[in-house]
């Protein structure tokens, strides 16, 4: 347990680092960076549903079901950004994880609403 806690506590400020350092809100591409969010918001719901209906196949419950929700919830690795050469790629990258990681606070917020 001492050992996730060491880990554990410089990642939080890692990732607002990765993530929020090249991210400035009147440079943000937004008609690219919202079509690449509903595209990848699109492929993670056909893969839910997908593996979904294995999950159910082979008789797992509704606790997988929740854990599969929460898992293609969740937005892209905050490391990306780190190895993208392009000033210009940097900065999509970054917007895209910023505005994509707002997105998946949302959907946790829904989905805590209708679990419960």
């Amino acid at each position: 347990l001492s050992v996730t806690d060491f880990v554990g506590a410089p990642t939080g400020a890692a990732i607002l680092l990765s993530v929020g350092y090249n991210t400035v809100f009147k440079d943000v591409p937004w008609k690219s960076v919202c079509k690449s969010i509903i595209v990848r918001v699109l492929i993670m719901l056909v893969l839910r549903i997908a593996i979904g209906y294995i999950f159910r196949g082979i008789g797992l419950g509704n606790t997988y079901d929740n854990a599969l929700n929460v898992m293609f919830i969740l937005p892209p690795p905050y490391v990306l950004p780190t190895f993208t050469r392009e000033e210009k790629d940097v900065m999509y990258t970054s917007s895209s994880l910023s505005v994509m990681t707002v997105c998946t606070i949302v959907a946790f917020a829904v989905l805590a609403v209708v679990t419960i």
